[in-house]
């Protein structure tokens, strides 16, 4: 599992975002919560899950780097973050994803770890 971090990180240019954070985003499984990032890593908000769409209504365009959510990833949410300019999502499993901005980046836990 460790190579394959490694290698996500090469591939997606992610840093060291994995080694910072993995801890955080395994206590984060079984939660049903949210944590929103700044670019630097940094929490800006943890919420439930099922308020994160009416929440990132009212975020600014650029605040908000990355979601981490013990959920699935859905159109609405990928949506949502390229209205944001959100570029990387993390979340337990990817649903039907039709349509995924290039720009952002979608992973799921057993991506990760």
């Amino acid at each position: 599992a460790e190579d394959g971090i490694r290698d996500v990180e090469r591939s997606r240019g992610l840093g060291d975002v994995y080694k910072r954070q993995i801890e955080g985003i395994k206590g984060l499984y079984g939660t049903l919560e949210a944590i929103l990032y700044t670019s630097e890593w940094k929490q800006a908000k943890r919420l439930p899950v099922r308020d994160l769409i009416t929440y990132m209504e009212s975020l600014e365009p650029g605040r908000i780097y990355a979601i981490v959510l013990d959920g699935i990833i859905t159109q609405r949410l990928v949506d949502r973050a390229a209205e944001k300019n959100v570029k990387v999502v993390i979340g337990a499993k990817i649903g039907k994803i039709t349509h995924k901005p290039a720009e952002i980046i979608t992973l799921t836990f057993n991506d990760l770890f």
